[in-house]
């Protein structure tokens, strides 16, 4: 995967941009489902994250308390998406986020899709031609790091090539302290994995609108998100995935 970083004030990262074509994502505004919503957002991503921002095409909401559609219709919305992104904007690097095996299977061999994006961490959505998102729902930094260490040696004994990107697992089994802990000790992860990307994914997330006393669409949520951001990219993180990409 080649990624092109901007500077931004606390140094050089990618931006992955979220385009959910789903009608129950957790943000309201993020939900994208006719073809010209779906330009129009990939528009946005690619005019403010530079030519190598990752559009991040996610068909099957995680959102706390969903219920997962089924996996058709989960291929149907994606592949959708991909075809009008493939058409419109052919160079374009692209991201699924899924945690099923079979689509991420689908979307490499049919889309050549960039990157598999697996919130689950199960290391059967690793496919040889994609770079993979590896998340971990564990809740304390050396947990996190112990995780990576297993899973990644895993991944590698299938297939030795595929590019492992780490991402920490904002909103997944942790508390909400231990979602600050981490955060102030992400650089401990780029020491530990030196050779590996680092994803962040905080974006409104209620990490930071329950302290608030807010929700997902307010502008303090926005505030608090950038403020995130910057303290993530001070500890090291190489891509942020996020809704608002200024």
């Amino acid at each position: 995967m080649n990624i092109k970083k901007k500077h931004y004030l606390c140094g050089e990262v990618a931006m992955m941009g979220i385009l959910n074509v789903t009608p129950d994502s957790f943000y309201a505004a993020s939900r994208k489902q006719t073809d010209e919503e779906i330009l129009l957002r990939a528009s946005e991503i690619l005019s403010l994250g530079g030519d190598g921002a990752l559009i991040d095409v996610g068909g099957c909401s995680t959102r706390p308390g969903s219920a997962p559609v089924s996996e058709e219709e989960e291929v149907r919305r994606v592949c959708h998406a991909l075809d009008i992104l493939q058409m419109e904007f052919p160079n374009v690097l692209l991201s699924v986020d899924t945690f099923r095996p079979e689509v991420a299977r689908k979307v490499v061999e049919d889309y050549g899709v960039s990157v598999i994006n697996d919130i689950s961490g199960n290391v059967a959505c690793a496919m040889p031609n994609a770079s993979y998102v590896l998340t971990s729902s564990e809740g304390d930094i050396d947990a996190i790091i112990t995780d990576f260490k297993r899973k990644i040696e895993e991944i590698h004994s299938l297939q030795s090539s595929i590019e492992v990107i780490l991402d920490p697992g904002f909103g997944f089994g942790k508390t909400r302290q231990q979602e600050y802990d981490i955060l102030l000790n992400l650089h401990k992860i780029k020491q530990a994995f030196p050779d590996n990307l680092l994803l962040v994914g905080v974006s409104r997330k209620r990490m930071i609108y329950e302290i608030l006393g807010t929700t997902p669409d307010s502008d303090a949520t926005l505030a608090g998100t950038r403020l995130i951001h910057h303290i993530a990219m001070l500890q090291g993180a190489d891509i942020i995935r996020t809704h608002d990409l200024l």
